[in-house]
C-alpha cells in the first residue's frame, strides 16, 4: 500500500483500487484518501473513488470537498439517487441551500422512496421559512419508513442554532419527536414554536396548539389481553 500511495503513477487502476481498500481495512485514512485521489486520476470514468472520498470528507466535516467530489460523481452516474441525495446534504453543509434543494428533488425524481432525500428536502425548506412544504417532505419521508431517522432529528436540533430566526424548525422538530414517541420533547418544541411564530404562521400556530392540547392529555390505560 505504501509503495503504491508513494508513487501511484507506476501502478494501474486495479492496483490503486486494491491499495485504497487495503488502507481502509487497516484504518489508514490518509493513505486511503491518497489512493482514492490517485484512482480518480488513473480512472476518471469511475464514480466509486469519488463516492468513497465523499464519505471520508463527511467524516472530517469537509463539506466543500464532499460537494466537489459528488458533483463529479453525479455527472458520471446521473441516474444515481444515492449520489444526488448525498450531494444535497453536502450542499446543505456549506450553506448552498438552493442547490441542496434541487439535488434532493432530483434524487426523489429518480427514486420516490428515497427517504433521506425527503428528510434533506424538509430540512432545507424548514430553515428557509417554508414550513408547509417542509412538513409535506417530512410526511413523505415517514410514508417511506414510519421509523423516524434519528439523524433527521439531530439535523433539526443543529438547525436551531444555525438558523435561529427560522421558527418553523421547532414545529418540524416537534412533529418528528412526536412521531418518534418522545412526547415531552415534542411538547417543548411545539411550545417554542407557538412562542416564536410570527403573525403569518397563524395556521401552524393553531395546529401546534392543537398538538400541545393532545399531548397534554394522559395516555390511555394499558390493557393486557
Amino acid at each position: 500500500v505504501a509503495a503504491i500511495v508513494a508513487d501511484p503513477s507506476r501502478a494501474n487502476a486495479a492496483a490503486i483500487l486494491a491499495a485504497s481498500l487495503a488502507a481502509e481495512l487497516e484504518g489508514d485514512v490518509d493513505s486511503q484518501v491518497a489512493a482514492l485521489q490517485a484512482l480518480t486520476r488513473a480512472a476518471p470514468f469511475m464514480a466509486y473513488p469519488l463516492e468513497a472520498l465523499s464519505y471520508v470528507y463527511f467524516d472530517r466535516d469537509q463539506g466543500q470537498a464532499a460537494a466537489e467530489a459528488l458533483a463529479v460523481a453525479v455527472e458520471l452516474e446521473p441516474e444515481s439517487d444515492l449520489y444526488w441525495t448525498n450531494l444535497g446534504w453536502a450542499y446543505y453543509l456549506i450553506g448552498q441551500l438552493e442547490r441542496s434543494e434541487a439535488a434532493s428533488i432530483r434524487a426523489l425524481e429518480l427514486d420516490g422512496s428515497q427517504s433521506v432525500a425527503a428528510y434533506n428536502l424538509g430540512l432545507v425548506r424548514a430553515v428557509t421559512g417554508r414550513l408547509g412544504e417542509a412538513l409535506r417532505a417530512y410526511e413523505q419521508a415517514l410514508r417511506f419508513d414510519p421509523e423516524v431517522n434519528d439523524e433527521a432529528i439531530v439535523d433539526l436540533e443543529d438547525a436551531l442554532d444555525l438558523y435561529p430566526d427560522a421558527a418553523g424548525v421547532d414545529y418540524a422538530l416537534g412533529m418528528l419527536l412526536e412521531a418518534d414517541g418522545r412526547r415531552q420533547a415534542a411538547r417543548d418544541a411545539y411550545a417554542r414554536f407557538v412562542a416564536r411564530a410570527s403573525g403569518g404562521d397563524a395556521e401552524f400556530v393553531a395546529a401546534a396548539q392543537a398538538r400541545l392540547d393532545e399531548l397534554d392529555k394522559p395516555l390511555p390505560p394499558m390493557e393486557i389481553v
